[in-house]
């Protein structure tokens, strides 16, 4: 730390980060309020990513997606606090938040000034296009301890949010009004004669790149920065930084058991990442044969707020960190949980064929802050969702179940054909957990907090034109109902968490007796012709199927049917009540050929992989039950 900081970084900002507002002012705070405000050198600087996942998905190919989410992690957790560092100040005591695309720091106004021209300039610099906004603004001590107004809370407007929390909520502000009117953006001019990059075909190339063993292909700088930062792209055979932190995790800090599970038989050193979309797509059990992919996100339900709430800046670095934490144990415990290393033909862009290799066949992108973004084959997608939020849950109460005792995450699955575009799954899956989040509204409204999960099986191109909403608004999804206003929805998503380890519990069920995919297709086709002649096929199915211990006959010891309000198979939506039923046999017609059959093992090892078969979601539900 520089000398001329000194005086500064102990009588005033060690005061303001060791605040404890559950405890007696110290003395050194008690001294730092009463000095005149105008002595007092301080500002809080926060800073916010742009356009993030724009940056991110530019391109389509996974090296490209994976080295922009690796370049702008190391450029928020690790270059920022850096910049702080040679202000001649120590980032552990300044920066109180540096995940997830922002930052947050207390500084003295001459170092905000000019740290906020630093970082405005690095980004552009490092990354070619993507770029942050940063605002800065002069402070008191009381503003810390007290919020905006400065006053203690037992004087202040029962109102106004108080607190730290209150300067936070008004950083935000100011960070949005920026971002509203932003400076002129990063931008290349593409002129005719230029040759385009392989990559992007948006920018003039620059330089010759070698490309999984393939002749030089011609990169701009902005293609090229995130093929060095996603690190395999010059050999076939390597690891990202995402995978190799989740090996040190799985070494280090996972109980032994877990990572014998993960490994099984394989070697670690013969194992690489994923170096397509495609790869992942080969690694999918599906029934079908087809090369499905998942595409997961995931985002905190109300953490926003519960930030803006919090009293003291202590206890936002804490809650902050903690909540970073969280969300990693269970990224990487659900992925360790759910996954294990594949065998699969490596192939060249080009289609060459190159050798078989060992992959893990999954792709972590963004896990910073409360957001969560994943690749991973088909079959395991909506399993990894699950374990992912009921893994987010416990975590986050362990941690800080006394700030937030009912902390709950909204997911959203999209499992597609690995040759769709990523752009569109992306959007998919956001539009997706903004249906999960109303639906945790909904339950957190009526007293009931949970965690919830929407998931989409995007069967064909033709989808893409429309929306969730409005697909899920016409044909085959929708229909009309016998009685006026009402409605008919062919899915029951999204579910509560226990919903949705029900299903899951449904569909091991459904495996473990060979349920015929015809059993299931003929009551579909029955909804199709509306409630009343679904539901008396439905039951005289479920009466034929008694005396054979079928599925159909033991669905509603499963699904939670109101016998005097819902027709079987049909219940009513829990967020529109009457108008809509809805069912969920749609959804178990779609995700059962996704359940792993494995048939490649004798009787008795298909029986045991059967009964482990999603073991520990389901543990965990009946304890939660």
């Amino acid at each position: 730390m520089d000398e001329k900081w000194r005086e500064w970084y102990e009588t005033v900002l060690l005061p303001l980060v060791g605040y404890d507002p559950n405890q007696p002012l110290s003395p050194a705070l008690q001294a730092l309020l009463n000095r005149d405000p105008a002595e007092v050198d301080l500002a809080l600087l926060a800073a916010d990513t742009d356009r993030i996942q724009e940056y991110v998905f530019e391109s389509a190919r996974l090296p490209e997606i994976r080295g922009g989410s690796e370049l702008l992690r190391r450029l928020n957790e690790e270059d920022l606090p850096r910049l702080v560092e040679e202000s001649g100040l120590p980032s552990d005591d300044c920066v109180l938040y540096s995940r997830g695309g922002s930052f947050l720091a207390l500084l003295p106004t001459a170092v905000a000034e000019s740290l906020s021209a630093r970082i405005e300039q690095l980004y552009p610099q490092r990354t070619g296009a993507a770029s942050i906004t940063c605002v800065w603004q002069s402070v008191s001590a009381r503003n810390v301890l007290y919020g905006l107004n400065g006053h203690h809370p037992s004087t202040s407007d029962s109102s106004s949010v108080v607190g730290f929390g209150g300067l936070v909520q008004t950083m935000g502000i100011l960070l949005r009004r920026r971002k509203e009117m932003p400076a002129v953006r990063p931008f290349i001019e593409a002129i005719p004669f230029a040759v385009r990059c392989q990559m992007c075909q948006l920018r003039p190339a620059e330089t010759m790149y070698r490309y999984f063993e393939e002749d030089n292909q011609p990169l701009c700088f902005v293609c090229r920065q995130k093929a060095n930062a996603g690190g395999v792209g010059r050999a076939r055979q390597g690891r990202s930084a995402q995978v190799n932190r989740f090996l040190k995790w799985l070494k280090n800090d996972a109980p032994e058991e877990l990572s014998n599970h993960y490994w099984q038989n394989t070697s670690a050193p013969d194992t690489f990442s994923a170096q397509d979309l495609s790869e992942l797509g080969a690694v999918c059990q599906a029934q079908t044969g087809r090369r499905y992919i998942g595409f997961i996100y995931a985002d905190g339900n109300q953490m926003g707020r519960v930030l803006e709430s919090l009293p003291a800046p202590a206890t936002y670095r804490y809650f902050s960190n903690a909540l970073s934490e969280a969300v990693k144990i269970a990224v990487y415990q659900a992925l360790a949980e759910n996954l294990h290393p594949a065998r699969i033909e490596r192939v060249s862009p080009t289609g060459r064929p190159l050798e078989e290799v060992c992959i893990h066949p999954f792709e972590p992108l963004v896990s910073g802050g409360d957001d969560v973004m994943l690749f991973t084959p088909g079959h395991v997608a909506l399993p990894t969702a699950v374990r992912l939020a009921q893994l987010f849950e416990r975590e986050m109460k362990a941690r800080a179940g006394d700030i937030l005792p009912h902390p709950t995450l909204s997911v959203g699955v999209v499992i597609a054909d690995s040759h769709n575009p990523v752009r569109v799954l992306q959007y998919l899956a956001q539009d997706l957990c903004k249906r999960a989040k109303k639906r945790a509204h909904h339950e957190a409204k009526n007293g009931h907090p949970t965690s919830t999960i929407d998931y989409f099986l995007l069967k064909s191109q033709s989808m893409l034109r429309r929306d969730i909403d409005q697909l899920r608004r016409t044909p085959p999804y929708y229909y009309e109902g016998e009685r006026t206003g009402t409605g008919l929805r062919l899915t029951a998503a999204p579910f509560t968490l226990a919903e949705a380890c029900t299903l899951l519990t449904i569909l091991k069920t459904m495996r473990r007796q060979s349920t015929p995919m015809s059993q299931l297709q003929s009551l579909v086709a029955a909804l199709h012709r509306g409630q009343q002649y679904s539901s008396v096929y439905f039951l005289y199915q479920q009466a034929r199927a008694q005396e054979k211990a079928a599925f159909i006959g033991h669905l509603t010891e499963y699904w939670p049917y109101d016998p005097k309000l819902d027709p079987i198979p049909w219940h009513r939506s829990p967020e529109d009540g009457e108008k809509i039923l809805v069912s969920i046999l749609p959804d178990l017609l779609d995700l059962y050929p996704l359940v792993p059959r494995f048939a490649d093992l004798p009787p008795t090892a298909r029986a045991e992989a059967l009964d482990n078969l999603w073991q520990p979601i389901l543990k965990e539900a009946n304890r939660a039950g």
